[in-house]
């Protein structure tokens, strides 16, 4: 009988050392598994290094500049079915996580058995506190409930995912046109979670599944761009899907994701510089500005 395939991506941009980690951590052996890596314009040839860490085949696409998250997971799935052909199912995985024994059959095996077309895990922070036990998000609040599922033992369906490792049906992850390139990185997850409920797919997160995820990693040092993503994108998503768009719900809105945030929280941790790119990313949101920050 032969093995099952399933296939990797992952992104980079500087991020070579957790990579190989990440890399190193995979071992599916019930599972034939297809490993692609999109490099954004960053640590180039070194990554041929992570081929003499793993037994499994390995692809590596080099981008002519940063394409960011969405695009990036774009791009490696169009080349992914352009090259080689798709399997059945994508793991899309951040470059900081590491998985443990049979993480992908486990998250395979529950896709099926529920009839769900996308399924999550479980993940820890490398200390091994809760970094996410299930996820809810309160798209006026533009806040993720990262705990929601903390009871939780068997796996259930949920109306939002978590974005570190998702693995997803390929023909509904076509379907409904991957990622949205507009918002370059952050809430992305948000964005296809609403797409995905509103084609009428199931999203289920399986807590018996436990990844490492070193988070943030890639923005060591500059949080004020994370700040912009994070502001302007967060306004994409509640005008494209917040059902209620009254002027309580719009006021509510700018009250937690503008002056909650930014002048609260970045003051109180002296980040005065990512206020400045936070209000940038809102100019930018409402003037139809989008992709990569242009600093």
């Amino acid at each position: 009988m032969s093995k099952e395939r399933v296939d990797i991506i992952l992104v980079n941009f500087y991020t070579l050392e957790p990579l190989k980690a990440c890399v190193s951590s995979i071992d599916e052996p019930g599972l034939k598994v297809r490993i692609l890596i999109l490099d954004n314009h960053s640590d180039g040839k070194k990554l041929e290094s992570l081929r003499a860490l793993t037994h499994l085949e390995l692809h590596i696409i080099y981008a002519e500049e940063n394409l960011g998250f969405t695009a990036g997971c774009n791009l490696a799935f169009k080349k992914l079915k352009e090259t080689f052909g798709l399997s059945d199912w994508v793991l899309f995985l951040n470059p900081d996580t590491l998985l443990s024994g049979s993480n992908i059959q486990m998250l395979l095996e529950t896709q099926k058995h529920f009839g769900s077309d996308l399924v999550y895990p479980r993940s820890v922070y490398p200390d091994g506190k809760p970094y996410c036990l299930g996820t809810d998000f309160d798209i006026v609040k533009m806040r993720m409930d990262n705990l929601k599922y903390r009871k939780a033992q068997a796996p259930v369906m949920v109306d939002f995912y978590q974005g570190a490792a998702f693995l997803v049906k390929t023909s509904v992850f076509e379907k409904v046109g991957g990622l949205d390139e507009r918002l370059f990185m952050y809430f992305d997850e948000a964005d296809l979670s609403f797409r995905l409920r509103k084609a009428g797919h199931k999203i289920m997160y399986d807590p018996r599944v436990t990844i490492v995820h070193n988070a943030s990693y890639s923005f060591q040092g500059n949080h004020y761009r994370k700040a912009y993503y994070i502001a302007r994108n967060g306004w994409v998503i509640f005008n494209s899907h917040s059902k209620d768009k009254s002027l309580k719900k719009t006021l509510s809105f700018y009250y937690y994701h503008v002056f909650v945030v930014m002048f609260v929280w970045y003051l109180k941790t002296g980040r005065f510089k990512s206020i400045l790119y936070g209000l940038k990313g809102l100019r930018h949101a409402r003037k139809g500005i989008f992709g990569k920050l242009q600093e």
